[in-house]
């Protein structure tokens, strides 16, 4: 993946236009943004750049979901204090599933998991988005 700014080809980009690397408690895009590479974000171009890094991935058969999510979906520490601040900023997820959920809730023991608690299953998926 290169659209992190530790990637040695991304921080020389960042660095030959001017830009730089920082570490606050992760390493960030002019201490701002923890990914190089994103739609939208004009106030760090040319930093920040829109030019998708794009790979294949030959599936098995196994899988039962595709996650496409941002960088804030995977930090739970800033979700955490986001929402706890009342951030409105988006956090963008696109769960794409391979199989029918009703098949995948079915297997994981109901909805949630076998005693209804949907955390079991949530974190099941996200594990299984960084993994695959």
């Amino acid at each position: 993946m290169k659209c992190l700014p530790l990637t040695h080809d991304e921080k020389r980009r960042i660095e030959d236009l001017g830009g730089c690397i920082a570490f606050m408690g992760c390493w960030r895009v002019n201490g701002t943004y923890a990914v190089s590479r994103a739609i939208g974000d004009f106030d760090q171009k040319p930093y920040i750049s829109s030019d998708a890094d794009c790979a294949s991935v030959r599936l098995s058969g196994d899988e039962d979901y595709v996650l496409l999510a941002c960088d804030g979906f995977f930090d739970t520490g800033l979700v955490a204090h986001a929402k706890s601040a009342g951030s409105s900023d988006n956090i963008t997820v696109l769960l794409l599933f391979l199989h029918s959920p009703e098949q995948l809730l079915e297997e994981a023991g109901g909805p949630g998991g076998p005693d209804g608690d949907t955390t079991p299953l949530c974190s099941g998926l996200q594990e299984g988005a960084l993994q695959h």
